[in-house]
């Protein structure tokens, strides 16, 4: 995959902190607040809430308090390092969206003290309430349960890049614009961190330079802790070069010293980073690129018991609406799921936002899936829906996509393997729903998301 430079926004990561005096005739205080943390909490909570300016009355505020809020570097940091158990649009998520602060000092009003803050950020609340509900889609689409914490980083990271392009008008950084389709690194950022925190894993967003020497740039990128191990990814450094092409790039996946030294330099101030002191990447970033052989794997679907025949029903859904399209499969129900033919769903995705191709590599057993690929039938596909009970076994045949692997089980109904369409869904990014008794494919789910 061609490298190449995507210049950051660089205001985007940074704070401007202006001081000044609240006028004698300003109103009464939206907030109240008793004490420190009660003052830093209601901040941290408006950030989140993008409110664009608000005051607190701070009552019976000694010197200790007033020092403390005085202290700009100390108190951004612990605003932003607020954590809110019932979201995770909060601490660096709510960070990466700030255009700056504007802080207007102290005003003593004898029995309390009062804060006026304003703020700018990249987005509006009703763009964040649209992210908020689409957060909740893609989770379900991307159906990580049961995954493992590499299969779901792989997930996240494919699905970004899959659904957006880099803004190469420099205007657009915010999970909003990636979610649009076209978004700077920042987005990029913030989409795969807020998807990572939806997903249970750790992870952090990194602001810093990127490139070489002339070419470098502001840049911002992320890190997941993975197996004991920090490791950093770059989405946007993963994406593709060629507009409309949304194959995902692993060069800046899971890598460690020796792929990201040479090219990107973290940024060292804390004043104006503050997470950068939460760890130290010189000394706990991985020294190579995850293996992710040694992954540790989902576990897989049990096998059918030694001495019991499994059997495979024709499925009852398998006229199955592929956007807005009816179309007929040849489907079995097996344990109570519905499984679908592979080389038919290559077949019918073909040319959509989820086509792939498939490639059989018979020294090792292998069925690679080269996602976004077309796929180039072999006149097996599309046989009419089967109409008898079928013998089944479990698959011993290997899935990787891309050539990294998976656990996404299979059985094998006459020698072709079938699959839950939920499962496959994880992987490609296609939505997948069970609407007045019909299953639903819904190839755009993902990347062309509107609101």
């Amino acid at each position: 995959m061609k490298k190449v430079l995507k210049s950051a926004l660089a205001l985007s990561l940074a704070f401007v902190i202006i001081v000044g005096v609240l006028p004698a005739t300003a109103l009464a205080a939206d907030y109240t607040a008793t004490t420190y943390d009660e003052l830093v909490k209601l901040v941290a909570k408006q950030f989140v809430a993008r409110n664009p300016s608000f005051s607190v009355d701070i009552d019976n505020a000694g010197d200790d308090l007033i020092s403390k809020i005085e202290d700009n570097e100390a108190f951004w940091k612990d605003v932003y390092l607020t954590d809110f158990a019932d979201t995770t649009a909060d601490t660096y998520y709510v960070w990466g969206n700030m255009e700056g602060n504007k802080y207007i000092d102290l005003t003593d009003n004898g029995s309390s003290v009062e804060v006026y803050f304003e703020q700018e950020y990249h987005t509006t609340k009703e763009q964040e309430d649209f992210v908020d509900s689409k957060i909740t889609e893609i989770m379900a689409s991307l159906n990580l349960a049961g995954k493992s914490d590499y299969e779901k980083i792989y997930a996240i990271h494919n699905y970004v890049i899959r659904v957006t392009e880099y803004d190469d008008s420099l205007t657009k950084s915010s999970a909003y614009d990636a979610l649009q389709g076209s978004v700077m690194c920042n987005g990029y950022a913030l989409l795969f961190y807020r998807l990572c925190a939806e997903a249970g894993i750790t992870a952090a967003m990194i602001p810093g330079q990127a490139g070489e020497g002339r070419d470098a740039d502001a840049h911002a990128w992320n890190s997941v802790y993975l197996d004991g191990k920090w490791y950093f990814v770059d989405p946007t450094w993963d994406d593709p070069t060629d507009s409309g092409d949304y194959t995902a790039a692993s060069d800046y996946f899971l890598g460690g010293k020796d792929v990201f030294d040479s090219s990107h330099t973290v940024e060292t101030d804390e004043t104006l980073f503050p997470f950068l002191s939460l760890v130290d990447y010189t000394t706990e970033l991985a020294n190579v690129k995850y293996d992710s052989s040694t992954a540790t794997p989902t576990e897989p679907e049990p096998e059918p018991i030694t001495g019991t025949t499994l059997t495979a029903v024709p499925s009852p859904h398998n006229n199955v609406s592929v956007d807005g399209k009816v179309i007929a499969f040849d489907a079995y129900n097996i344990n109570g799921y519905t499984y679908f033919k592979l080389r038919d769903l290559a077949y019918v995705f073909n040319g959509t936002n989820s086509q792939f191709s498939v490639t059989w590599i018979p020294e090792t057993e292998t069925i690679d899936l080269s996602l976004y690929e077309g796929y180039t039938p072999n006149g097996t596909e599309m046989a009419p829906a089967g109409t008898v009970n079928r013998d089944v076994v479990l698959s011993t045949h290997r899935v990787t996509f891309d050539g990294t692997d998976t656990s996404i089980s299979a059985y094998n109904i006459g020698g072709n393997n079938y699959y839950k369409l939920r499962d496959l869904a994880g992987a490609i990014g296609y939505g997948v729903d069970f609407v007045d008794n019909v299953i639903t494919i819904d190839t755009t789910v993902g990347y062309s998301l509107v609101a």
